[in-house]
Formats: C-alpha cells, structure tokens, sequence
C-alpha cells in the first residue's frame, strides 16, 4: 500500500471515532434536556402514517430486537454541541443509525452504524471519499479492553437510550445494505 493511503485510512478512522466519541460525551448533557421530535426529508420508503407515532425512551438494539420494523427519530442538545438522528430498525437485529452533529465550531458531521447479522459498520460521511469501521457483532457482548476505544464507542452509542418518536416503517434493503462507497478497515477482536 502506498504511504499517502495509508495516512487517509488512520485518518478516517480517527475521525470516526472522534464523531462518536464527541456525539457520546455530549449525551449526558441531553438527559436533562427535553428531546422533540423533527420533521427529516425522508426517501420514499420513510414515509407512512403518521397518526401511527409514538413516543419511546429506547436504544438501538431494543429497536433492532422488537419484531417490528420501525423508524424513529429523535434530537440531541447538549453544551458542546446539537444534533439528530435517525434509527431505521426492520426488527429482526438489522439496523442503521444515522446522526448529524453540529459542533460549537459549526461544523457538521453525519457519523453512521448499521448493523447486521454478525458485523457492525461504522462510518463518517462528507467529502471525497468515505472510510469506516467494521467489527464482529459479538464484540458488543463482551467486556471491551481500553486499547479499542473505537469498538467500545459504537456499543456504548448503539446501548445509549433517547427520546424518539417511532412510526411504522416498511423494510428498505437499500437502507440496510452496505455503502459500496466507503472503505472500511477490519478492526481486530480484543482479548
């Protein structure tokens, strides 16, 4: 590999894991905050009844693991930042989160995790090219050491609980697939 690709790989992990890491240390901040549904421009497959919203404090594996698919939205605020996000859950363990974080400096940054049968991919996007993060599933399960802090700060983001508001949702596999577009790098299984 030639140097200059290698650089762009560590770097798009680094910045990975800093929109996760950033996006997660400003969740205590949330929690005493009141979250409020927003209106998204959706694709086609989004859109359904809206009569049929409700209102949950839920995380991303209790979506993913509910037998019913469902999409559901919710907001974040914090000190150091604002952002969004979207969780498209088919109810049989398959998902994809999607969150755009606004920085105090007024950057924004959509970090991603979709989830599937026995991996997770964990990807920013903006730019030329897009790099991201796949790791087995069973990783999450496991106590993490502190030498992966990009794995553990998937779980602890795919764990942590908002206030989302959830309609019907039905199953787009174009959602749920992985992007052909972005570069992942196989992250090692800890010990």
């Amino acid at each position: 590999m030639t140097r200059n690709f290698i650089i762009a790989v560590v770097v798009g992990v680094v910045a990975v894991g800093g929109g996760v890491t950033y996006f997660i240390r400003n969740t205590s901040d949330s929690n005493s905050q009141q979250n409020t549904s927003t209106q998204h421009s959706q694709p086609q497959s989004d859109q359904q009844d809206d009569t049929q919203t409700t209102t949950t404090n839920s995380n991303f594996f209790a979506l993913s693991e509910s037998g019913k698919s469902q999409i559901c939205t919710f907001i974040y605020s914090g000190e150091k930042g604002s952002g969004d996000g979207t969780v498209y859950a088919d109810g049989n363990k398959r998902g994809l989160m999607k969150m755009n974080i606004n920085t105090e400096q007024g950057n924004t940054i959509e970090t991603n995790i979709l989830v599937q049968s026995d991996k997770i991919y964990s990807w920013t996007t903006g730019g030329d090219k897009a790099f991201g993060m796949v790791f087995e599933k069973s990783t999450l399960e496991t106590p993490q050491s502190d030498t992966n802090t990009s794995t553990s700060q998937s779980a602890q983001n795919l764990k942590q609980s908002y206030d989302m508001d959830c309609r019907p949702w039905t199953v787009d596999e174009t959602v749920l697939a992985v992007p052909a577009n972005v570069n992942f790098t196989t992250q090692p299984a800890t010990n």
